[in-house]
């Protein structure tokens, strides 16, 4: 009886121990199973859970046309911002990125990105200061033409997802006021900064409204048109947006007109109490 109980309890115990190395070879098994056909899925895990406010931002940048740019102009140097921009793309983009860049870079970035446990908040932060860094230096570039789908990244925070409804509602038009459609929205985003700055926020709140509410609102009426109103009703669109436009050019010209009148007001009185003394 004694020995078929220790016979009994080896064979338990040798079960349990073979079950136990199944589950370990199992969980290890699976997880380099995972590591060769999912070696970036830790990281990119990793950086969408992170609670921070750039995330989407990056993300829509990682799936902007600008990304391909900068990958080509600044993407080899930031190699910590790719990083993470590889991440949080998706799987068409990394397989350009990876494409897009010279052998020894590839190696670099896979391993970079495979080995990578988790991002931090600081590197978010870094990323998404190199990224708009360089949307900064586009947006300043005399020879960069005015478009949308640029401003509705570069002003991804405040209005992009009312520039995106432009974006989209202004490709339903006709060429002609496409154009005047991106003029107008050129000014308006140009013009919201200045009047900012001067604490004019009535001014200010006008051009806000008219961009976030007034204009999308404008081109969902005339995606509804019959056919044969549409066409009088977009050159009347156009008309309209023409003139808004030069009514807000001109009333900065005037303020800096005024401002030049008040310079001269002030070195002319200086002038006068210097001669009077």
């Amino acid at each position: 009886m004694d020995i078929l109980s220790f016979l009994l309890t080896a064979l338990a115990v040798i079960i349990l121990l073979g079950l136990s190395a199944l589950g370990l070879a199992f969980f290890v098994g699976r997880k380099l199973f995972l590591s060769w056909k999912q070696p970036y899925k830790r990281a990119s895990d990793s950086l969408h859970r992170l609670p921070h406010t750039s995330v989407p931002f990056l993300q829509e940048f990682s799936q902007h046309p600008e990304f391909r740019r900068w990958l080509h102009q600044k993407g080899r140097q930031e190699t910590g911002a790719l990083a993470a921009l590889f991440c949080a793309a998706d799987e068409r983009m990394r397989e350009y990125v990876l494409a897009a860049l010279p052998k020894q870079d590839q190696k670099r970035l896979h391993h970079t990105v495979k080995h990578k446990k988790s991002f931090s908040k600081e590197e978010l932060e870094r990323t998404a200061l190199v990224v708009r860094s360089y949307l900064d230096e586009e947006y300043r570039s005399p020879a960069k033409k005015p478009d949308l789908d640029f401003y509705s990244l570069y002003f991804y925070e405040e209005y992009g997802e009312t520039l995106q409804y432009i974006a989209k509602q202004q490709r339903l038009v006709n060429p002609a006021l496409q154009e005047t459609i991106t003029g107008m929205v050129a000014s308006v985003l140009q013009s919201i900064p200045f009047y900012r700055e001067r604490r004019l926020y009535e001014q200010q709140h006008k051009l806000e409204m008219f961009l976030t509410k007034d204009l999308p609102d404008m081109l969902g009426l005339v995606a509804q048109l019959s056919p044969a109103q549409r066409r009088d009703k977009e050159q009347e669109l156009a008309s309209f947006l023409i003139k808004f436009q030069k009514e807000i050019e001109e009333s900065e010209n005037s303020m800096y007109i005024n401002l030049g009148r008040a310079l001269d007001i002030k070195m002319r009185a200086a002038e006068e109490k210097l001669h009077k003394n």
